[in-house]
């Protein structure tokens, strides 16, 4: 039997942590906010990855950020690691959105 809560909170523990957040905005900097960014097809895979992590991190700013630029759809991953992925998504959006 899967525990949710016992894991999301494993995962926030985890994203908290300061040389994690440090390792994904350097991702997010090199990648997300470059001035280089191309709009492909894996990029809004890529925003909802990157505005899983951020709100782990508890970084609204960040997630709220890219939930403006992916739109009303919700993508599957990595939201479904939450155990209901709409629930998640939208809790997570609804948070994020508030500023």
């Amino acid at each position: 039997m899967v525990h949710w809560d016992k894991d999301i909170q494993a995962a926030r523990d985890y994203f908290e942590r300061k040389e994690v957040a440090g390792e994904i905005r350097q991702a997010a900097e090199r990648y997300l906010w470059s001035p280089k960014l191309k709009k492909t097809r894996r990029l809004y895979v890529d925003r909802g990855i990157f505005t899983f992590c951020f709100a782990d991190m508890l970084d609204w700013d960040a997630a709220r950020d890219q939930f403006e630029a992916m739109g009303p759809a919700i993508p599957e991953y990595p939201w479904v690691l939450a155990g209901d992925p709409v629930a998640h998504f939208t809790r997570v959006r609804e948070r994020a959105l508030k500023g």
